[in-house]
């Protein structure tokens, strides 16, 4: 299993920190809609992760990579012990949703392999 290294309020910060021309807690929080307290508290972790409104926003003022969104919603989940928000619908919600609910059950019961795992990707990536 993959260890938390990083929180969500740690990614924000060093993402806000890194932006060039650099953003101010104070600028951040006026271009996010929310009030500066909070946009610290969540960085310090404090406060729960940003709901997908403002995860997206973020991404966007940010200019950050489809990576780096994807990362930013599986920390979110991780600090609030739910499923991502970018892919709740579509596992809840999708036929493909039914297989892949089954799929990891089956990984909590020990069978599958990250091989399996890796080949079952490659094969998707494959596909477009």
């Amino acid at each position: 299993m993959k260890k938390k290294t990083q929180s969500f309020g740690s990614f924000i910060k060093e993402k806000r920190l890194a932006h060039q021309p650099r953003l101010t807690l104070k600028k951040m929080a006026e271009k996010l809609g929310v009030a500066l307290t909070y946009l610290s508290d969540v960085e310090n972790n404090r406060k729960r992760p940003f709901p997908a409104d403002r995860i997206e926003l973020f991404c966007k003022l940010l200019e950050l990579s489809d990576e780096e969104r994807s990362e930013m919603y599986d920390l979110a989940a991780r600090d609030s012990d739910s499923v991502s928000q970018d892919i709740a619908d579509t596992i809840m919600y999708t036929e493909e949703g039914d297989y892949a609910r089954k799929a990891l059950r089956m990984v909590n019961q020990g069978k599958g392999s990250v091989e399996l795992w890796k080949e079952l990707i490659r094969k998707m990536e494959n596909e477009q």
